[in-house]
């Protein structure tokens, strides 16, 4: 059941009891919408399904991230979206949720408003390009609990924040491993994220259950200025997770004596 909602010059679009799928450019170029809330019911969002739709100012894939049934977000499937500063994409735990490449590319880049996006337990892989020049970005809320290994030049974070005063980066409790190349997009310090603070949640209260930082992880964040505090959970730091990170003032181990293997970092 679709409802279309009106109120004043706002437009919305309510999608209730929906299964399965909303099809290639369902409503790509919409450029009345300004709110987009998927039901957790929602499994598939296919390419260009709200491409373009360039009055958007909030995204929400799914209510909760305890109930969302996404798995799979395809390329460009909220692209171009230029005036959406908060996306949030839930995905429960063990969904595998598959997000395309740039598929939320240039979201908020033309908001005047500062960018939030918040990344699901349930988000097992995110496609190059996938987040690439939300340049308003000024937080992250990483929650993807196992998130697959990303490799140089993937382009994730391209770009990401360079508009806006810095980006506070939280690494949520529930994460067990950050991956491989994730926050280093092109294998240097060029079109990096502005990643000016980065946090691991739980490192003070040693809720944390973070075992890794894979390699290159954030290597190249050069605008961390912030002290970056690793919790005791962490076993395992990947080959230069932090190289180049020139910047911050310090890196402080939790607790060494846990780490199996602490590569050159």
């Amino acid at each position: 059941v679709i409802n279309e909602i009106v109120i004043g010059r706002k437009s919305y679009i309510s999608i209730e009891n929906m299964h399965g799928e909303i099809n290639k450019y369902a409503f790509a170029y919409l450029t009345v919408l300004e709110a987009i809330n998927l039901p957790d019911s929602v499994e598939t969002v296919c390419e260009r399904a709200f491409y373009g739709c360039t009055a958007v100012e909030s995204i929400k894939v799914g209510a909760s991230a305890d109930t969302s049934n996404i798995k799979l977000i395809e390329t460009y499937a909220f692209a171009d979206n230029t005036n959406a500063s908060f996306v949030a994409i839930y995905a429960k735990d063990g969904n595998d949720c598959e997000i395309k490449t740039f598929a939320f590319e240039n979201c908020g880049s033309a908001s005047s408003t500062a960018g939030t996006l918040e990344i699901g337990i349930g988000i097992k892989t995110i496609g190059d390009s996938a987040f690439k020049s939300m340049t308003k970005l000024t937080e992250i809320k990483y929650r993807a609990k196992a998130c697959d290994d990303k490799a140089t030049g993937n382009n994730v974070f391209y770009n990401a924040g360079i508009d806006k005063s810095g980006i506070t980066l939280t690494i949520a409790t529930c994460v067990t491993e950050v991956p491989a190349y994730l926050f280093c997009p092109t294998g240097s310090n060029s079109n990096r994220p502005n990643i000016v603070t980065l946090n691991f949640a739980g490192y003070s209260d040693n809720t944390s259950i973070c075992e890794e930082i894979g390699t290159f992880a954030f290597a190249y964040c050069d605008a961390i200025t912030s002290n970056i505090e690793i919790p005791n959970s962490v076993v395992t730091i990947g080959e230069y997770a932090f190289a180049y990170c020139s910047s911050t003032q310090a890196i402080i181990i939790g607790n060494a004596t846990n780490m199996s293997n602490i590569r050159t970092i």
